[in-house]
């Protein structure tokens, strides 16, 4: 190794040095939040940018082959063409889009609000019209990585800004992602391993339901198969197109969620055999780049720090951790019950578990009897086997140490990303070892025959998504929809987030209940405004029920029935007792001087 190298290297190692210090350990988790709300966006966004320009890179000389090919070749992919499109179609027409997961969903939607209007990474709480225009006066910082609000605010700033971008976005992504993991496929076993790859995905529930709503589960999954597809090629051909464009699709992959942080180290270990096979580091100034742009996911995730509510452990006592080995015990089974449910509400897929984790067993047997002959291993089985046993088994056992149970409506679709290592599983064994046209054109006849007798009905009846806090959300939905951009409401709610990025005025009802007196200025004021609270009236306790209490006098305004034990309420706030509304500066004669006085006394 020549001393320019070795002066790169100690580069390297320092920058990622002062990455880590910068963004774990030099301040305070207040000041670390604070960090990312104002500089957040800008570096995603450099991070992203740098992504499209290296993936152009890595992507056009083999655009150009495939442009390329002779009429034969392009007659073969026919049948692969025609699996792409039917699959895309199935997964988008068979569930209706909406909101899937609450509040987690809405709130990514509000913070890409933020980023569009602000450029910061803010979750909108206490929002106001101001001379006619949408002002957000107060927000806090999520605890969600920032890359898929990002891209979402990228689709506000290029066909301007509607909450439903989100399912545009995923829309997008489903394309995507069926289209890689055919080349996943198609890498490791040509037609016979892309076409019964796009089926498996295509029989899955839980990726319907993912692509059909507003979460960051389907971009994950996609970067996920994207980092796994580089990882084979850069150790194929180690180079410095192909190391920038792997580098940076982990960044992008480790900041749409938090568990993917757990990919750079298999990634780490194909760069250093990279390295060898090419007999000398390949440095590039993306590789220089990374560490810095991991920066905003440490200072993001000191919001548990500063709020363990962030961690949903509510029922639990203060001194539990959300993780514990204690877990397993009781969430084993149940992990077990979920991948081999046969039951319609399940969002799992049979056919991908039960071969599935057969292959899983015959590859971890393959390994062992195969590591005196570590040679004779092929690089798919090389990027298979560290995105099995530093990927696959560290998130298995996260979700089995995690407080609730992989079969809880929140939690199963953090199991969506172990489908990906199966599906690559299940390719390697029947189609990269026994290299058969028959066995591939049997196995999708099987897959044709589970996605009509079990996907399409599970799909379909949807049991799965049937909750009561997603219907209360359809509810409120309902309402922001029908008063989009109004500016004579003010809705007092805990989903005031929702109701902003509908273009609402909205504050938290906690926070209109601490300032009384700014309430009813608004009732009293000459062009006095319409306020309104949000509630869910209920048979049984709702866990977003807002508890206002009774010096605010209501009405009803509006009623959105649910179910036969529950509906969304909106009560109009007629009075306030017990407070004086501020009195208007008499001063006050000039347009501006008035609305300095609004904005100081508005709650």
């Amino acid at each position: 190794m020549n001393r320019r190298n070795i002066l790169l290297l100690s580069l390297l190692v320092a920058i990622s040095i002062h990455a880590l210090f910068f963004g774990n350990f030099a301040f305070e988790a207040k000041t670390c939040v604070e960090y990312a709300k104002m500089s957040g966006y800008w570096f995603t966004f450099a991070a992203v940018a740098c992504f499209f320009f290296c993936i152009y890179r890595w992507v056009k000389p083999h655009i150009l082959k495939v442009f390329l090919l002779d009429r034969r070749a392009w007659i073969r992919f026919i049948p692969s063409l025609i699996t792409i499109i039917a699959s895309i179609i199935f997964i988008r027409t068979h569930e209706r889009t909406g909101f899937k997961i609450v509040m987690d969903e809405p709130v990514l939607v509000a913070t890409s609000m933020g980023m569009h209007v602000n450029r910061q990474v803010v979750l909108p709480g206490r929002c106001h019209y101001l001379n006619n225009t949408f002002c957000i006066l107060n927000g806090g910082v999520d605890k969600r990585p920032l890359m898929f609000p990002f891209f979402v605010s990228l689709l506000h700033d290029t066909i301007g800004y509607r909450p439903e971008n989100a399912f545009v976005l995923n829309f997008i992504f489903t394309i995507f992602f069926i289209v890689i993991a055919y080349a996943c496929g198609y890498t490791m076993a040509e037609h016979a391993g892309g076409i019964p790859s796009v089926l498996l995905f295509t029989s899955l529930p839980l990726l319907t339901s993912t692509s059909n709503g507003a979460g960051f589960e389907l971009m994950n999954l996609t970067f996920l198969a994207l980092v796994f597809l580089l990882s084979i090629f850069y150790l194929k051909t180690p180079n410095k197109v192909t190391l920038s464009a792997l580098c940076l699709s982990t960044v992008i992959l480790s900041n749409v969620r938090y568990e993917s942080v757990l990919y750079w180290l298999p990634v780490c270990i194909f760069i250093l055999l990279g390295w060898i096979k090419d007999k000398k580091p390949i440095l590039t100034w993306p590789l220089f780049l990374t560490p810095i742009f991991m920066i905003p996911y440490l200072w993001i995730h000191k919001t548990f720090i500063l709020d363990r509510n962030h961690w949903q452990m509510l029922e639990l006592p203060k001194e539990q951790s959300p993780f514990d080995l204690k877990f397993i015990k009781e969430h084993y089974p149940l992990a077990i019950k979920y991948f081999f449910d046969f039951d319609c509400d399940s969002t799992n897929s049979l056919l991908i578990a039960v071969p599935g984790f057969i292959a899983l067993l015959f590859f971890i047997v393959y390994i062992i009897k195969n590591l005196k002959k570590l040679r004779e291993i092929t690089i798919i089985e090389k990027v298979l086997s560290f995105f099995v046993f530093l990927g696959f088994f560290p998130h298995l056992m996260l979700l089995l140490c995690y407080f609730l149970d992989i079969d809880n409506v929140i939690v199963r679709r953090l199991s969506l990303p172990l489908y990906f290592p199966l599906v690559a599983l299940i390719i390697w064994f029947f189609f990269h070892c026994y290299k058969n046209s028959y066995l591939s054109i049997g196995f999708c006849w099987v897959i044709g025959i589970f996605l009509v007798g079990f996907t399409l009905p599970n799909s379909t009846s949807q049991l799965y998504n049937h909750s009561p806090i997603l219907e209360e959300l359809e509810g409120s939905i309902e309402f922001a929809k029908a008063h989009r951009n109004d500016k004579n409401f003010v809705i007092m709610s805990n989903y005031s987030y929702l109701f902003a990025s509908y273009g609402i005025a909205s504050i938290p009802a906690l926070k209109a209940e601490k300032f009384k007196q700014s309430v009813k200025f608004l009732l009293e004021r000459k062009n006095p405004l319409t306020v309104l609270t949000h509630e869910c009236v209920a048979s049984f306790e709702s866990p977003i029920t807002n508890k206002i209490d009774k010096s605010f006098k209501r009405e009803i305004y509006k009623e959105y029935p649910i179910s036969p034990f529950m509906k969304v309420v909106f009560n109009r706030i007629t009075d306030v007792e017990g407070v004086t509304a501020p009195q208007p500066n008499p001063e006050a004669k000039t347009f501006d001087a008035l609305l300095f006085d609004f904005a100081k006394n508005v709650p």
